[in-house]
């Protein structure tokens, strides 16, 4: 629905709390695909509801957040393929 910018006013909040603790929940399509809807909400509405108004630095946490996360399933996917090779030698 945001990506249809239907409920705006009223899913944004909802959907800015949970971003907070996962940024890579899912909505419809793929993990992560609410933090990428949630960005691309239009200036214009966020000028307009200033009061639900993210500020840059809680963006800035969110997105630091989906980054550390995603460097963490990237190592661990790494450690298991080294811990994987390491026993066929």
């Amino acid at each position: 629905m945001i990506r249809q910018k239907i409920g705006l006013k009223y899913l944004v909040p909802l959907e800015l709390e949970t971003l907070v603790t996962n940024p890579f929940v899912e909505g419809d399509f793929f993990m992560g695909d609410l933090l990428e809807q949630v960005l691309k909400v239009d200036k214009e509405f966020w000028n307009e509801n200033e009061d639900l108004s993210f500020s840059a630095v809680e963006m800035q946490k969110v997105i630091m957040l989906a980054i550390d996360a995603e460097n963490r399933i990237t190592a661990e996917r790494l450690q298991k393929s080294a811990n994987e090779k390491l026993l066929e030698i």
